[in-house]
């Protein structure tokens, strides 16, 4: 099983297959293939020992040493469901929240 997980994800395959499922989602809910907004925020994730410290940055405000992640998503979820996050981008905790950050976010998600 892993070997075909693997050559998928290598050809692009799950990622294809899991945009026609979000498409075929937003129209049997009524709504747009393509999502007209977004909602941007970001996270703090410890870092490990294990992890490398290229990878990881420290966050002044929480006192957090590890990594930044910028969750984008096109509707927030009713309560009792969990967020889909349309894209997930993470890195240093060095990149900032203000619009700088979460114009990196959008240029590596392809907005």
């Amino acid at each position: 099983m892993y070997w075909y997980f693997t050559r998928w994800e290598e050809a692009g395959v799950t990622e294809k297959l899991l945009a026609t499922l979000w498409v075929t989602a937003r129209v049997q809910q009524g709504r747009a293939p393509q999502p007209s907004a977004g909602i941007i925020d970001s996270q703090t994730v410890k870092g490990a020992d294990t992890v490398g410290r290229d990878s990881r940055g420290y966050d002044a405000g929480k006192k957090i040493n590890g990594r930044k992640r910028f969750i984008i998503t096109d509707t927030p979820e009713p309560a009792g469901h969990r967020d889909r996050a349309r894209r997930v981008v993470a890195g240093p905790r060095r990149r900032q929240d203000r619009p700088p950050g979460h114009l990196h976010a959008r240029s590596q998600l392809d907005l």
